[in-house]
């Protein structure tokens, strides 16, 4: 058919109907979810209440309260996936396999330090190494010390090419605490059970100690623990690439 033979009411049909597909696909809105998953183990839980402070302040609601503070302050920036959400026990040897299973891009392991030298504090950030080097031991906790049985030592390894990152990330997150405090901190690489078998860059984070009285009542005010959230959360960003979340004034308000 020629263009003297095509009816002119249905080549103006067609032509308008034609227009009037674009504007309506260019025009959606569309909606992205977060791509990256930040997988927070609050430490202990249940009957496992971990380190009791001289004013009975307990470690496992400490680090639940922490973890909740730092989802709020991401919230709509990442996924998150937690190994718990309330005041119950999850076995260590699940928790990696968790953030395993959540495809998690980064694993942070939330603690309050439990040493019997009572002035002792700061913040302590460790990430998976093997050896371990005499800095490593300073003061990681008993109960996160590595126990794994043989049938289990693969674990190390799943971690282990993840080190170069792992120390990273902690770096990114103490530079960030040392603007809030005074106080010591240090990265330093350990043999932490909880670590073994992440398949991301993984780190455990203790902050203070509840031995110490003085660090137990800075950490039992909330707004003091809402800084230490919000100066992970920068340090989560750093990592990740977005380091225009939170100004340095926002960690020392």
């Amino acid at each position: 058919m020629n263009r003297a033979q095509f009816p002119p009411v249905a080549l103006t049909v067609f032509f308008l109907a034609t227009l009037s597909f674009t504007p309506l696909f260019a025009d959606a809105p569309t909606y992205s979810r977060p791509e990256r998953t930040v997988f927070i183990d609050p430490g202990h839980g249940g009957e496992d209440s971990g380190a009791r402070g001289p004013g009975g302040t307990l470690e496992k609601n400490v680090t639940l309260q922490l973890a909740r503070l730092v989802l709020d302050k991401l919230d709509g920036n990442y996924r998150f996936r937690l190994s718990r959400s309330n005041d119950y026990h999850v076995d260590i040897f699940k928790i990696s396999g968790l953030a395993n299973e959540a495809k998690a891009d980064v694993f942070l392991s939330f603690h309050v330090g439990s040493s019997f030298r009572p002035n002792e504090g700061g913040f302590y950030l460790y990430y998976s190494e093997i050896p371990v080097k005499p800095e490593g031991s300073a003061r990681l906790s008993v109960e996160h010390a590595s126990g794994l049985t043989r049938d289990r030592e693969p674990w190390r390894g799943v971690q282990r090419k993840h080190c170069a990152a792992s120390r990273q990330l902690a770096r990114n997150i103490r530079n960030r605490l040392s603007q809030i405090s005074g106080d010591p901190t240090l990265v330093a690489g350990a043999d932490a059970l909880v670590l073994a078998g992440a398949d991301m860059p993984a780190i455990l984070i203790e902050i203070g100690c509840l031995a110490n009285s003085s660090d137990e009542k800075k950490i039992r005010n909330v707004d003091y623990l809402a800084r230490i959230a919000d100066a992970i959360s920068a340090g989560i960003n750093d990592f990740l690439g977005d380091n225009s979340a939170i100004s340095p004034m926002d960690l020392r308000q």
